[in-house]
């Protein structure tokens, strides 16, 4: 009996610990959207940076990263917050000169601006991930030696719903 008692303490010491363990090593909302600025194959990319900004009531947080290839660069960014801090980035706008084309489109339920500055062979692309009234999420590429489809390409290597599901459970 004595036996048996301890066996059913040790078990249930060891169910303990792994539940604790499972807590204490859960990955925060944070570390979630982090993850989703994977590595793309053939390019080199640096580490993952984030930063917390309050600006008089205005919270934005933005995790990002930097890849380049060759003579080739791109930035990716996950935004979070105040919806006035990121809404002028996410209004519909369609114009085309000489040098410059800007494109707003729906891919995957998504509303899209392309931006590209043919001169420069520069440009960004946003994805509106939430637009809630107070806050909301974007999803950036900025990149420098791409054209905006070959940019596009990239963008879509990332998932945007994941990360849509994500920003939604840091938004208040």
């Amino acid at each position: 009996m004595l036996k048996q008692r301890s066996k059913s303490t040790l078990t249930l010491i060891i169910i303990g610990i792994l539940a604790l363990s499972s807590i204490i090593y859960c990955a925060s909302p944070l570390d979630e959207l982090k993850d989703q600025l994977i590595d793309i194959k053939k390019w080199d990319a640096e580490e993952i940076e984030e930063s917390n900004v309050n600006v008089a009531g205005m919270k934005i947080i933005n995790v990002y990263r930097t890849y380049s290839k060759d003579d080739k660069s791109f930035d990716a960014t996950i935004l979070v917050g105040s919806n006035m801090m990121i809404q002028g980035q996410t209004q519909g706008i369609d114009i085309e000169t000489s040098d410059v084309k800007v494109v707003t489109s729906e891919i995957d339920n998504f509303n899209v601006i392309q931006s590209f500055n043919k001169d420069e062979n520069e440009g960004y692309i946003v994805v509106t991930l939430i637009q809630g009234l107070t806050e909301g999420s974007l999803f950036m590429i900025n990149f420098t030696g791409l054209n905006s489809d070959e940019a596009l390409d990239i963008a879509k290597r990332y998932n945007w719903q994941e990360m849509k599901t994500i920003s939604s459970g840091m938004i208040n």
